[in-house]
C-alpha cells in the first residue's frame, strides 16, 4: 500500500510533468498529483484526485476559449472559495463552478460548436434536449459523471463543470414571485416537451402530459428561448445577480455587479484562474465566515448519493453495462 502523502493546506508551487496516467485529458498535472493525500485533515483519494484532474482539465479549456474571444468568466461559488481558502479545491469537494453574465454566456454558446471538440462538449438545452437545464455543462464524454435520476446514454453524462449565467435579482418580493411562477411554468413546458416517460404521477405530471401535444405544436428553441427572457428579464435593471436558474440559490448566492466588475488572477491548483477582486465581500455574504472549515462529519457530503463519477470509463459505456 502506497503511504499518504500530507500536504499542508496552502498549496506551493510544483513543477508539472506530463503523466496523466491515461486520462483523457491535456493539462499537464503537478508531479505526484495523482497520488492521495492528506489536506487539511482530510484524505483524498486517488479516484478524487482523477475526477479533479478532469475537471481541472475542462477549467483550463474554458478558460483559454474565453481569454481567446475576450469572454469574462470567473470562478464561483465553492470554486473561489477553494481558491481563496485552499489556492485550489476544497479537499472534500468535487465540482467545479465558473460564472459569467448572460451576455457573455450567450456569446460562449455561439463560439462553442467551433472551440469545443471531442471529448470535450459544451452542453445546453439546445444541444442535448434529453434533459433539460438552464445554464451550461462543459464535459468529457470520455469518462463518467452520472447525475443520480439522469441515466440515460443519449444523453451526455460525462465529468463535467457547471457554466452559470448571473442574471438580476429583483428586490421586489411580488416580482420574485411572479418571476418565479414563470419560471416553473416554462421549465415545464421544456422538459414535458422531450420526455415522454415521467415516473411521478401527481396531479401536475398528469396535466403536462395531457398538455404536451399543445406544447410541441411550437419548436423546442421557442421555449427555451422564452425561459432564457424570463430568467433575464430584470437583468438590465437592477444591480443585484445571482443564480436565477436556481430556485433555492438564486438569493443566496446574491453578487453586485460592480463587485465582478474588477478581476484579479489566483493560484488554483497548478493554474491561475480569474475572480473577482473584491472576493472576500462576495465570499462572506455567501458562506459568512469562510475560512472556517465545516464540521469534519459534513465533509465530503455535498454531492453524496447525488452523483456517480467514473474518470476512467467512458459514460456510454458504464451505463450501457448498467442496462
Amino acid at each position: 500500500m502506497k503511504p499518504l502523502r500530507v500536504k499542508k493546506c496552502f498549496n506551493g508551487d510544483v513543477k508539472s510533468m506530463d503523466m496523466n496516467m491515461g486520462l483523457p485529458i491535456t493539462i499537464k498535472l503537478p508531479e505526484h498529483f495523482l497520488e492521495k493525500e492528506v489536506r487539511c485533515g482530510y484524505e483524498v483519494s486517488e479516484k478524487l484526485k482523477k475526477i479533479w484532474a478532469v475537471e481541472l482539465d475542462l477549467l483550463n479549456h474554458l478558460l483559454d476559449v474565453c481569454k481567446k474571444h475576450n469572454i469574462h468568466v470567473q470562478v464561483f461559488a465553492g470554486t473561489l472559495l477553494g481558491a481563496v481558502r485552499h489556492k485550489g479545491m476544497i479537499p472534500w469537494d468535487d465540482d467545479v463552478d465558473v460564472a459569467m453574465s448572460r451576455v457573455d454566456f450567450n456569446r460562449l454558446c455561439v463560439v462553442a460548436p467551433q472551440e469545443f471538440r471531442h471529448p470535450y462538449f459544451f452542453q445546453t438545452a439546445l444541444n442535448d434536449t434529453k434533459f433539460y437545464f438552464a445554464y451550461g455543462r462543459l464535459r468529457n464524454s470520455l469518462t463518467t459523471g452520472v447525475v443520480m435520476g439522469q441515466e440515460s446514454p443519449d444523453y451526455n453524462n460525462g465529468i463535467f463543470i457547471d457554466i452559470f449565467p448571473l442574471d438580476g435579482l429583483s428586490c421586489s418580493k411580488m416580482l420574485d414571485k411572479v418571476q418565479l411562477g414563470l419560471m416553473r411554468l416554462l421549465v415545464k413546458c421544456c422538459t414535458t416537451y422531450n420526455n415522454k416517460k415521467r415516473k411521478n404521477k401527481g396531479f401536475i405530471e398528469i396535466c403536462s402530459r395531457m398538455l404536451r401535444p399543445l406544447i410541441r405544436l411550437l419548436p423546442f428553441p421557442f421555449w427555451v428561448a422564452a425561459y432564457n427572457r424570463v430568467l433575464a428579464m430584470w437583468t438590465h435593471t437592477t444591480e443585484r445577480i445571482g443564480l436565477r436558474t436556481h430556485f433555492r440559490f438564486g438569493t443566496k448566492y446574491c453578487i453586485m455587479k460592480s463587485e465582478l466588475s474588477d478581476t484579479i488572477e489566483i493560484p488554483f491548483e497548478n493554474i491561475l484562474v480569474p475572480a473577482p477582486r473584491a472576493y472576500n465581500t462576495v465570499l462572506t455574504r455567501i458562506y459568512g465566515d469562510y475560512m472556517t472549515f465545516p464540521p469534519a462529519e459534513e465533509r465530503g457530503k455535498w454531492h453524496e448519493g447525488q452523483i456517480h463519477f467514473e474518470p476512467d470509463i467512458p459514460y456510454k459505456e458504464y451505463l450501457m453495462s448498467k442496462m
